[in-house]
């Protein structure tokens, strides 16, 4: 400990020559607007229809395997677990 504290430390430098840090960027205005991202705009080019049955077919089989879990869990049994992760894997995508 005592060679420690005879060691002198050199002293933290802050440069502020107005570079930015680094590691951060600084982005321009133009940079950001083309990677903006509009959920209206993708709205108005989709067909509603199309998203409704999108939208039910979706939850239509969410139900079947919702409805497999449960069976695969009545059933019990140290198999069936591998069973019901893999149905909760496909329920999440």
């Amino acid at each position: 400990m005592s060679s420690e504290s005879g060691k002198k430390r050199k002293p933290k430098v802050i440069r502020s020559d107005g570079a930015p840090a680094e590691g951060k960027r600084n982005r321009s205005d133009t940079e950001q607007e083309g990677k903006y991202y509009s959920e209206e705009a993708e709205v108005d080019l989709r067909d509603p229809g199309r998203d409704y049955e999108l939208y039910k077919y979706t939850c239509q089989e969410l139900q079947r395997l919702m409805a497999e879990i449960q069976d695969l869990k009545s059933r019990g049994g140290k198999d069936v677990a591998i069973e019901i992760e893999e149905r909760r894997i496909q329920s999440c995508v």
